[in-house]
């Protein structure tokens, strides 16, 4: 952020800095953002913090362990059709299900 920008900031009473993070990780439903190395800044005002993040997210696909036993003891499938079902279904526990027992 440029000086005179946070000089504005702070005559309006809030605060900015940079913070120095090394990853930061949205968790979604069915997958993930992960931004390596961004620009992080936070700033608050009258005790409220908010964090403006600057960067190239790249999307990881996120399957849950706990899904993929639920799914392999229910199926008798193996491990590698049971995540290629959730990968299909976006994480969708129901919708894998039925790829996995044909419906």
């Amino acid at each position: 952020m440029d000086p005179r920008t946070l000089q504005m900031l702070r005559r309006m009473g809030i605060r900015a800095e940079q913070i120095a993070v090394r990853r930061v990780i949205f968790e979604l439903e069915g997958e993930n953002w992960v931004f390596e190395n961004p620009v992080v800044i936070e700033t608050s005002m009258g005790g409220q913090r908010a964090y403006q993040i600057m960067g190239e997210p790249r999307k990881v696909e996120s399957i849950s362990e706990e899904d993929v036993e639920i799914l392999m003891e229910r199926t008798g499938k193996s491990r590698e059709e049971v995540v290629e079902a959730l990968k299909k279904a976006k994480g969708d526990l129901a919708e894998a299900l039925s790829l996995l027992e044909g419906r």
